[in-house]
């Protein structure tokens, strides 16, 4: 995932099942919430998740508490987006 400055997002990746997806769309910190709203996924309704950091990796918890996505940030744009 790539977030621009402004908020605007990019993201590619493969699903638990193994199937390839991206989407656009944009993310905001509202109170303690990151909050993200994608074209395609949820069908574009927003979403605001917990974020939790544990050393190089943050995991995403969604407002029922399943885990919803993890990453490693990492500087730049390493992924060419």
């Amino acid at each position: 995932m790539w977030i621009a400055p402004d908020g605007k997002m990019i993201v590619r990746g493969t699903t638990q099942n193994g199937s390839m997806f991206g989407d656009i769309g944009t993310g905001t910190v509202k109170g303690d919430r990151w909050c993200v709203t994608w074209e395609l996924l949820r069908q574009g309704q927003p979403m605001c998740l917990t974020v939790v950091k544990d050393g190089d990796q943050y995991r995403n918890y969604a407002p029922d508490g399943h885990l919803e996505s993890s990453y490693t940030i990492r500087p730049g744009n390493p992924e060419g987006f």
